[in-house]
């Protein structure tokens, strides 16, 4: 069964705005190309890079993609629920069955991470979240590519996917792991990642 692996991911130059009490703008430009390094490296673990599509309103990212050996889409205009709606028809074209969308900000993302959704979107009829460490928000989300489903990113997302799922005849389904709920919003999270002990991601995420 073929998939599809979307990472939506703001451009390096304008992402990560919330970090401005931490970092400053050039330091918030590299953390978010090392975040999206780092998740299309425990992507292509598990996924080919060309079954790799980044969308994004950055030519700084897009161009990232493309040196990585992945597909790039940019985002234009209307938001990024309509921009996965974009990827989900280019993966329909290229034959994939399921479309798997992981954030670009999971620095301990994980190989084992990504086959454990891989898996559990290959049950039938599945829609599988990926919760937030709060458990609102949504930070990876597989389902069939055909399915009539609406994205619904954007504060609480994770309950309104579940209603949408269910709207469309899936079976809502979370996954919840470490690597997948642990993402980068806020000056805290960010304390979070320096302070994990012995982690490479922190380590290299607030190196200069």
């Amino acid at each position: 069964m073929k998939l599809r692996l979307v990472v939506p991911a703001k451009g390096f130059a304008r992402g990560k705005s919330r970090l401005a009490p931490a970092l400053d703008r050039a330091a918030r430009r590299a953390l978010n190309r090392r975040l999206l390094a780092g998740v299309l490296a425990a992507a292509a673990r598990r996924v080919r890079r060309r079954d790799i599509l980044v969308v994004s309103n950055g030519a700084d990212a897009l161009a990232h993609a493309r040196a990585f050996g992945a597909a790039a889409l940019a985002q234009r205009g209307r938001g990024l629920d309509a921009a996965l709606d974009r990827a989900r028809r280019a993966a329909r074209r290229g034959g994939a069955a399921v479309i798997a969308i992981v954030a670009s900000d999971l620095p301990f993302l994980r190989a084992g991470d990504v086959a454990a959704l891989a898996a559990a979107g290959a049950r039938p009829r599945a829609a599988v979240i990926a919760r937030d460490r709060a458990g609102r928000g949504t930070n990876a989300l597989v389902l069939p590519a055909a399915a009539n489903f609406r994205f619904r990113f954007g504060p609480g997302s994770a309950a309104a996917h579940a209603r949408e799922a269910r709207r469309a005849g899936l079976r809502p389904a979370f996954v919840d792991r470490p690597g997948l709920a642990f993402d980068v919003d806020t000056p805290a999270d960010y304390a979070a990642l320096e302070a994990a002990p012995g982690s490479e991601a922190g380590r290299t995420a607030s190196a200069p």
